[in-house]
């Protein structure tokens, strides 16, 4: 009898054990910095990662100029998308284009050679559109790509709707019109979408081009080329006042950062550009390179009832570069029977924002199984767990 009752507690299977969580909830990083904003308008900022990180001003729906014509390159992309170094269909410019130039020019809106017949290829277009800011160009594509003015306005009310960008609306293509508007916070948006179409991210980079028929034309973005400034587009109207919307790129610590930004209602472009020098000065300076976790980091210990402990660690170094604020850190780990040696026993999610970044856990050593002693002297712990 006394055999039987040895041979069972030392063959009763001991249950798997849950770990101990022992890491803090969250990571803090710091208070939220003080950016040098311009004194005027309204703005914000961000990242093509991040999305808007802070803003100035009251992000009200305000009159945005030319820099609609990004909206109108990203809906006309949605029906007539171009791939990365493609040309496009060839467009042959109507009369109705050709009437649209001396309109625009009888009013005074930037334009471009637009003679009836003349043909450029959809992308040569969205350069005369985007580079030179032509309005006459914004319209004739728009019409190209959707058959008619109503029409291309019906795309585009979709389209920022299913981007929810709700402070954006359009009255038409150029932007001439007072009654196309967003704020600052929807462009930083609109300027990340953008800067995901490689035809747009490549045409906002280019200082000039020469369109064929055409001639030379110059980007009007003051900082194109300097302070690490990449695009994307200006605006100016009387109502919308000097407007920018502006990409920079950074290499902060071991990560390449893109940072949008937008700023509108300023009183002349020379005071915008040295203002958003500023921001994007004081922006550069605000994000940190945290480490999320190290290697060998514990985040979890197994314990059992006879002493026998094991660590779950990150099984590498992994940090991020990111807008100072709370990092939340949820772990998960699994059931361990003692004994086992998994090659990971959970995860370790941090989350930003929108971001989301994950570690594996691993053991720091196997979790060892109770020995016959112990398993003779306390029968009621291997009975009754």
């Amino acid at each position: 009898m006394a055999a039987t009752y040895v041979l069972a507690v030392s063959l009763w299977p001991i249950q798997a054990i849950q770990a101990q969580i022992t890491a803090a909830p969250r990571i803090q990083t710091g208070s939220t910095p003080e950016l040098n904003w311009p004194n005027y308008g309204q703005s914000a900022i961000g990242t093509t990662v991040t999305g808007v990180v802070d803003t100035h001003g009251n992000q009200a729906s305000v009159p945005m100029a030319s820099i609609t014509k990004i909206v109108t390159a990203l809906t006309v992309l949605q029906n007539k998308p171009l791939a990365a170094g493609q040309a496009g269909p060839t467009i042959t410019f109507t009369a109705e284009d050709a009437g649209r130039y001396n309109q625009y020019y009888i009013a005074g809106g930037s334009i471009a050679k637009a003679d009836a017949g003349m043909q450029l290829s959809e992308y040569q277009i969205l350069q005369g559109m985007l580079i030179r800011s032509a309005n006459n160009y914004a319209d004739a594509l728009a019409v190209w790509a959707y058959g008619s003015m109503d029409n291309y306005l019906t795309a585009a009310k979709s389209y920022l709707a299913s981007q929810q960008l709700t402070h954006t609306v359009l009255a038409d293509a150029s932007g001439f019109s007072p009654g196309s508007k967003s704020s600052a916070s929807d462009l930083v948006k609109i300027g990340t979408l953008a800067l995901g179409q490689p035809a747009i991210a490549d045409i906002v980079s280019q200082q000039a081009a020469t369109l064929p028929n055409v001639g030379p034309m110059y980007n009007t973005n003051l900082l194109l080329g300097t302070n690490d400034v990449v695009g994307i587009k200006t605006g100016t109207t009387d109502q919308a006042g000097s407007c920018l919307l502006f990409a920079a790129k950074y290499t902060i610590g071991s990560t390449l950062v893109t940072v949008v930004g937008a700023t509108l209602g300023a009183p002349n472009h020379p005071t915008l550009a040295r203002d958003v020098v500023k921001l994007l000065a004081s922006t550069k300076a605000s994000f940190q390179e945290i480490p999320l976790a190290s290697l060998n980091q514990q985040f979890a210990v197994y314990k059992t009832p006879w002493g026998a402990e094991a660590k779950a660690v990150a099984n590498k170094n992994s940090k991020v570069v990111t807008w100072p604020s709370d990092i939340q850190q949820t772990v998960n780990t699994v059931y361990l029977s003692p004994g086992d040696n998994p090659t990971d026993v959970g995860t370790v999610t941090f989350n930003l924002g929108n971001q989301t970044y994950k570690s594996t856990l691993v053991l720091d050593k196997p979790l060892e199984k109770p020995g016959i002693v112990w398993r003779l002297s306390h029968p009621r712990e291997v009975f009754e767990q």
